[in-house]
């Protein structure tokens, strides 16, 4: 999702790189709304906040193996 001046919304699965844009099919909406556009800001500030968040941890040994870790709060 993309909003742009909180009036309008973009919602598909296109993604802002080249093969979206040259080799792949893709869909999408663009919703000229601003009560459309503040939800969705509403609902990307709750689901981003720290306390609901991962924080990503890499770990390597002396094997070269990595461990990857997630903890919650990372805030």
């Amino acid at each position: 999702m993309i909003v742009v001046d909180r009036n309008t919304t973009f919602i598909g699965s296109f993604n802002l790189d080249p093969r979206s844009v040259d080799i792949n099919t893709e869909v999408g909406l663009l919703i000229d709304s601003p009560e459309l556009a503040e939800q969705v800001i509403a609902y990307m500030n709750i689901g981003t906040r720290p306390s609901d968040s991962y924080r990503l941890e890499l770990e390597k040994d002396d094997k070269d193996q990595a461990r990857h870790a997630t903890s919650r709060n990372s805030g």
